[in-house]
């Protein structure tokens, strides 16, 4: 994606942007010994060959630009490695303003028949200060199972872009609990995640940041704020 100009209304929260909308994939049903160099074309090659359909999530108005013809470019090399380029204008919502400081604007793309799922196995740990539980009388950290985490408030987190989230609970149920002296509680579940992408970032052709989101059942932002406090938690995802 390159975009060309733009333009943001902060009040109505609305982008207008020109860009130069690029897609790459591969299609091993394009391999062929018998071609060997790259095949180049606009709209009519375009019409011939499987394309993504890509839509933006959160568009008000896209349109193509056809002067003097569709403004549309693709080319398919040796390999099947595919690349699409179309000249694009875009209208669309940035959403609530999250920070004070930074402001961001997302064009969020999806898929109309295809979805970007993720899964993964992890130890979910929270932290958090509970002053109900500082005692003078304890001198030392209070170590438990699920029979001490259903005597102590637990954080009611959860993730809201998961398609299916489940505990394990062999030989018992996965989860720790530690209670310090000043009302610190550590909170670990080994759990398995699968979500959908359904707000992501192209890094480069290669890489996407797929984003997890994790809120509160019963408080607002305001009232909970999520911190993460590891940078490098993540193995062999």
């Amino acid at each position: 994606m390159f975009v060309i100009d733009y333009t943001f209304d902060p009040i109505k929260r609305e982008m207008n942007a020109n860009m130069y909308f690029r897609q790459k994939w591969n299609d091993p049903r394009l391999v062929s010994q018998a071609i060997t160099a790259d095949i180049v074309g606009g709209e009519s090659l375009a019409n011939r060959v499987w394309t993504p359909d890509t839509f933006f999530a959160n568009s008000m108005a896209v349109n193509v630009m056809k002067y003097p013809s569709r403004n549309s470019f693709l080319m398919v090399n040796t390999k099947g490695d595919v690349y699409y380029s179309e000249r694009l204008q875009i209208q669309f919502r940035c959403g609530a303003k999250v920070s004070t400081k930074n402001d961001e604007c997302n064009l969020e793309l999806e898929s109309y028949g295809f979805s970007m799922e993720m899964s993964f196995i992890a130890f979910f740990r929270q932290k958090w200060n509970d002053p109900r539980l500082v005692s003078q009388a304890i001198t030392a950290d209070v170590v438990g199972g699920q029979s001490l985490v259903d005597r102590v408030w637990i954080p009611d987190t959860f993730f809201v872009n998961s398609i299916d989230v489940d505990i394990f609970k062999y030989p018992i149920r996965n989860s720790f609990i530690k209670v310090k002296p000043n009302g610190d509680v550590l909170y670990s579940e080994r759990i398995e995640v699968e979500f959908l992408c359904n707000s992501y970032k192209m890094q480069t052709n290669e890489t996407v940041d797929c984003y997890l989101v994790m809120e509160s059942s019963n408080y607002s932002r305001l009232e909970a704020n999520f911190k993460l406090t590891c940078d490098e938690c993540v193995e062999n995802l």
